[in-house]
């Protein structure tokens, strides 16, 4: 797994307890996720207004999260994908196979 800053770290930490509290006020496991759970939070993070770069933080975090303990990583789904592309609200991400985002 690559090194990340402490910065990122912090961010990922922060993003990922996002995902948490989601998870326990809808009743599902942050850890590990399926991909249909992280596709609902996309989706809810979506409805909240929420920047495309941000939710694509979200997932690099939850993605990493689970590489770290040892999970499948359930961010793979293409649906979460176009759940991104579909929301017309930045431009379109590709979500490497590392988690990064890069602008298409």
């Amino acid at each position: 797994m690559k090194a990340l800053t402490p910065r990122t770290l912090r961010q990922y930490g922060n993003d990922f307890q996002s995902f948490r509290d989601w998870c326990g006020a809808v009743d599902r496991p942050a850890l590990p996720a399926d991909s249909a759970t992280v596709l609902n939070f996309v989706r809810h993070e979506l409805q909240r207004g929420l920047a495309v770069p941000t939710i694509g933080r979200r997932i690099a975090a939850i993605r990493h999260a689970h590489l770290a303990a040892g999970h499948a990583v359930p961010t793979e789904d293409p649906r979460i994908r176009g759940a991104l592309d579909e929301s017309g609200t930045a431009p379109r991400l590709v979500l490497s196979g590392f988690g990064q985002l890069l602008a298409r």
